[in-house]
């Protein structure tokens, strides 16, 4: 963890691909441009450290405190080989959300720039760069990381993992080179579309705590006799803030949890009685919507979000649309008569036909966003511009409203999820069939072109995206991968995911990719195995 942020650049707050201190040389030397898509992967790295930092930093966090800190851990560790570790939040304010509103933002940078390979423009964008980009906004979520390049990364994963690559001509498999579906690239894109569903459960999830929390607030309020009244009479403000503190990346209700951190100061006040409660709940009904509300003054509202990102998607199924016309017309256009081979018409169209299907399963994907989030808007839209009913007695406004909007708008983010686990299920057939023809391969004699990384990565992928994966083909798959493991820890290098024709350079996944690809989060049965495993790759 130490040598990744070493090469970090404080200047441009991207990272190096490596750094090195040469023998005799007091500066040490830097290897390749500071870029995006290797800043990405780095920051997903070092945040699987994050245990290892100091959870509470020793002052503000500021840039000279980190940075002091940092370097006396790493002089410790030369000299005595021991690690004082640093502060996790001392990190994130300083190279974290730095490097990730400049990603996101794509400040000072094109897209394509971030996408494409590094001085390759002429070549298409990276699904690999894309994924990883994507995977890094998923595990840390925020309004501003869905901007322009969070689509364009979206799309051109969905893209990938929408082309016919044989052997199998199935949808689902990813490619770098367009011309054979790869099981490590077609993993770490169906990895980061699944990483969406992930967000959206963990979202509504969030958005049913938050429903409740107004829930609470509104009975302390309103209700004397109810339990948080009783037990929280003159503590609410320190109950409000530690319910608060245990929201994590609550997306699309950001400008709510914010006004909400500000009420401690009014339940810490001395005022608990009815009058003073209601006048309380009049605020903070007041404050709620001005959160929720359109307001063209500010763009941090939950609708104003909502708005904004919905002409995104809506900008990008037109394009898809434009594109799906175009495909369309050279369809129309294709002269059959000039052909004399009888069906060959027919033959010549099937790769246009399935450019179109492609075209038509990602517009699929991007209108169930644009559903949820016109409905989630609409649902908003009901408690801040709908007037209260003149014959209601009642002139103290209640928060159960906003409750119950903020839980609605929970479910449709679960439906959402729901949906995306279904479309992600329908690309598994790819990692399916991957599986099934390197299972084949293997018990053939010879054993001719079978690819143990292959057979690694397309199982973690079928089981990533599969409702219902098959758990007799999962297990051979996996008795199948420990038994290629040779006595090195090892495993054969297989297909390359890249190969360059100029250069004959050629990438492989790495041996630590394909235990972390094949580790299970739940099945503990698999563990013993799977330590033993590691263990071999670990000692090697």
């Amino acid at each position: 963890m130490l040598s990744l942020i070493c090469c970090y650049d404080t200047d441009s707050y991207y990272f190096h691909t490596a750094v090195d201190t040469l023998p005799d040389e007091a500066h040490p030397t830097f290897q390749g441009k500071p870029n995006a898509g290797d800043t990405a992967t780095l920051l997903l790295a070092i945040d699987g450290a994050r245990d290892s930092m100091r959870r509470q930093s020793r002052q503000d966090g500021s840039a000279p405190d980190f940075w002091a800190a940092f370097w006396k851990s790493v002089d410790k560790f030369y000299v005595k080989e021991k690690i004082e570790p640093i502060s996790y939040e001392s990190y994130r304010t300083n190279i974290f959300e730095r490097s990730l509103d400049k990603i996101a933002n794509a400040t000072g940078i094109t897209i394509d720039e971030i996408l494409k390979p590094k001085g390759e423009s002429d070549r298409p964008r990276s699904p690999f760069r894309a994924a990883r980009i994507l995977s890094l906004m998923n595990k840390f979520p925020h309004e501003q990381s869905h901007q322009d390049l969070y689509m364009e990364s979206l799309d051109c994963v969905l893209k990938s993992v929408t082309q016919p690559y044989p052997p199998h001509y199935i949808f689902g498999g990813a490619s770098l080179t367009r011309t054979e579906g790869n099981s490590f690239v077609t993993h770490e894109c169906l990895t980061a579309l699944s990483g969406i569903a992930l967000v959206l459960e963990r979202r509504s999830e969030v958005h049913k705590a938050v429903s409740n929390l107004i829930n609470q607030i509104d009975k302390w309020c309103s209700d004397s006799d109810d339990c948080i009244s009783r037990i929280h009479a003159t503590s609410f403000g320190t109950f409000l803030r530690d319910a608060l503190s245990r929201l994590e990346n609550p997306v699309g209700l950001t400008p709510i949890v914010k006004r909400l951190t500000t009420f401690d100061s009014i339940f810490a006040s001395d005022k608990v009685d009815p009058a003073s409660k209601s006048q309380t709940r009049n605020e903070i009904s007041a404050q709620l919507k001005s959160a929720i509300m359109l307001n063209e003054n500010s763009s941090s509202t939950v609708r104003n979000w909502l708005n904004e990102f919905h002409e995104r998607v809506v900008k990008k199924i037109e394009r898809i649309n434009e594109k799906i016309i175009k495909e369309y017309g050279t369809l129309l256009k294709t002269d059959a008569g000039s052909l004399s081979e009888p069906g060959a018409a027919s033959l010549v169209l099937t790769r246009p036909h399935l450019r179109q299907a492609g075209m038509r399963w990602r517009k699929a994907f991007f209108e169930g966003m644009k559903e949820v989030l016109e409905k989630t808007d609409n649902i908003y839209k009901e408690i801040v511009e709908v007037p209260a009913r003149p014959e209601s007695k009642d002139v103290s406004p209640t928060l159960q409203p906003i409750a119950k909007a903020i839980a609605a708008a929970g479910h449709q983010w679960e439906l959402s999820a729901k949906r995306t686990r279904v479309f992600l299920n329908l690309l598994s057939k790819w990692s399916q069939a991957e599986i099934e023809r390197q299972i084949t391969l293997y018990t053939l004699k010879q054993r001719t072109n079978f690819d143990p990384v292959q057979l690694a990565f397309a199982t973690s992928s079928y089981q990533k995206t599969a409702l219902s994966p098959n758990a007799q083909l999962v297990e051979k798959a996996r008795e199948i991968v420990f038994e290629s493991q040779t006595l090195d820890g090892t495993w054969p290098l297989g297909a390359p995911f890249y190969f360059d024709r100029v250069t004959l350079a050629a990438n492989y996944a790495a041996n630590l990719e394909i235990v972390n690809a094949l580790v299970p989060s739940l099945e503990n049965e698999f563990v013993p195995q799977y330590r033993q495993m590691a263990d071999r790759v670990l000692r090697f």
